[in-house]
């Protein structure tokens, strides 16, 4: 299925090639169907090579890459001549990835977690599957505060999750006033995801504000939340 999002992504850019007047709007919309799969590949490939250069050399971020892009089920998503929004959602999970991971070594940078919040966000609008790339980033969030003992992880978390739920409301509004007077449900993203988000945001919240607690509930609210992120 297609939603909102990769039908502007495909229809905006033919409308402007053919407002040219070079190529009419279908001949347009079919070159750029063909060639929309593997340009996505590519820019996939180059994001997830930035994404991983602060934890792994070049040659093991090529290699880590590969591993990653070339598995057939991730490559149907590029194929050419076949649209596929997975293609828009594999390249949004790779930009949200190198914005976690930097987001960890400055928690405090506004910029990085707007854009985190914005992808996350995107990444429910363009498929419901984009809750799984939330929750790779909270885990990542978790389990660096939780074995690492490193503080600036919640704050981070904090912020990411707020600007996120904030762009699912405002998606949200976007989607009901576009699609409201054609009928047209294809977007699956609801005011349940601005509720999930805002729940995960508050639970960071209150990660946040256990440092001034006493050790022992420290401790205890650590592995209190990690048995229910188990469940």
């Amino acid at each position: 299925h297609w939603t909102w999002p990769f039908y502007a992504l495909l229809y905006v850019p033919a409308w402007l090639a053919s407002s040219t007047g070079m190529l009419s709007f279908s001949n347009a919309l079919f070159y750029w169907g063909v060639l929309i799969g593997p340009l996505l590949f590519a820019a996939t490939v180059l994001t997830m090579l930035w994404a991983l250069d602060p934890l792994l050399k070049r040659g093991e971020r090529f290699n880590a890459t590969l591993f990653l892009l070339m598995s057939a089920g991730v490559l149907l998503g590029f194929q050419v001549a076949r649209p596929d929004h997975q293609a828009l959602s594999l390249w949004l999970l790779a930009f949200g990835l190198g914005l976690a991971i930097r987001l960890l070594e400055n928690p405090r940078s506004e910029r990085r977690a707007v854009l985190l919040g914005l992808a996350m966000a995107a990444g429910i609008w363009v498929s419901v599957e984009g809750i799984l790339f939330i929750g790779i980033v909270q885990l990542g969030f978790m389990a660096t505060w939780l074995f690492h003992r490193l503080d600036r992880a919640p704050f981070g978390a904090m912020m990411a999750n707020a600007y996120a739920a904030v762009a699912v409301l405002i998606f949200l509004i976007i989607q009901e006033a576009t699609l409201w007077p054609w009928n047209i449900m294809a977007d699956q993203m609801s005011i349940i995801h601005f509720k999930l988000l805002m729940a995960i945001f508050w639970a960071w919240l209150l990660i946040a504000a256990e440092a001034s607690w006493p050790s022992s509930s420290s401790h205890f609210l650590k592995w209190i939340l990690l048995s229910i992120g188990a469940k």
